[in-house]
């Protein structure tokens, strides 16, 4: 991914006095000129890049602006040694591991036992439980597509079941809770769409390289396309045999109980297929009170449920 590539070079150039363009893309495999991109990107995070021209050309950091490897706390560099963990479990991308090996070798020796203590004091693992995870390939054909601007097509399977044919521009790939998601500019609805990448299916990498749209990621408006429901105030009351269950999914601050022991829950969920699902996944171990349409909405598909084993 771009922002641990751009960080193995900051590396890089750290312990070297310069490096060529075509060895850093060698080395990321990636092109010339998308390292090219990368050099500007971190000159304008602050970091000095100096280009030297001519046969022996290529890149280096500023010589009055390097640093020793003690310009990390011994926290910070177990803060980012958690922070890779967490991304390589979940992409399982070498390039990542190369990062780590890295950032590991600017540990003072005197420093490591101290440092690897710290790092095993938080541990973050975005991967799921089973250990094939169906995703694993889609994730990296799009990453990929992502690198190399390229165009993907599948066919999407919406929440009411529809399938369409899709073509995307991918421009951030996003891990969402437990469930990845990319968000592109889709040619076929011309706008920009988020997709579960659960629900993607053919995916396919075409040789149709794209020009990067303008704007920054952060000003993509993909944070409220995870749900399109007007927010609802719900009320729900539980069985106490589920307490714990419901106080560990549950902010305890929502939660109050009732004399006979059971959960009285207060939320406000947008409303969507989710909050329906959620409620259900209870069974018979919890009551809609409010609002009356959704209590209206878990009667009738548990009395579809009911008909159905009732045949």
């Amino acid at each position: 991914m771009k922002v641990e590539r751009l960080l193995a070079i900051v590396m890089l150039l750290m312990n070297k006095d310069k490096i060529t363009a075509s060895e850093l893309a060698e080395y990321f495999e990636v092109s010339v000129r998308t390292i090219v991109r990368d050099m500007e990107a971190i000159n304008m995070a602050g970091i000095p890049i100096v280009a030297h021209q001519g046969k022996n050309g290529g890149f280096s950091i500023l010589k009055n602006y390097k640093v020793d490897k003690n310009f990390l706390t011994p926290d910070e560099i177990a803060s980012i040694l958690r922070a890779l963990s967490g991304v390589n479990k979940a992409l399982s991308d070498k390039s990542v591991n190369n990062i780590m090996e890295k950032v590991q070798g600017l540990i003072p020796k005197d420093k490591i036992e101290d440092i690897n203590k710290k790092s095993q004091k938080l541990i973050i693992d975005m991967t799921p439980w089973e250990r094939y995870n169906p995703q694993e390939k889609k994730v990296a054909l799009i990453k990929e597509a992502l690198e190399e601007r390229r165009v993907i097509s599948f066919n999407y399977i919406s929440s009411n079941g529809l399938t369409s044919e899709r073509l995307v521009e991918p421009i951030s790939l996003v891990l969402k809770l437990y469930s990845w998601y990319i968000y592109g500019y889709c040619r076929v609805r011309n706008d920009y769409r988020l997709f579960k990448v659960s629900r993607m299916k053919d995916l396919n990498m075409l040789e149709d390289i794209f020009e990067e749209k303008e704007g920054k990621v952060e000003e993509f408006p993909w944070q409220k396309s995870f749900s399109s429901g007007f927010p609802q105030h719900i009320v729900m009351k539980f069985n106490s045999t589920v307490r714990n269950r419901v106080e560990e999914y549950f902010d305890e601050s929502s939660i109050t109980y009732d004399e006979a022991g059971n959960l009285i829950v207060s939320v406000n969920y947008p409303e969507d297929e989710w909050v329906y699902s959620m409620i259900l996944s209870y069974g018979s171990e919890v009551e809609v009170l409010k609002p009356k349409h959704i209590r209206g909405i878990i009667m009738e598909r548990a009395l579809k449920i009911s008909n159905i084993y009732n045949k």
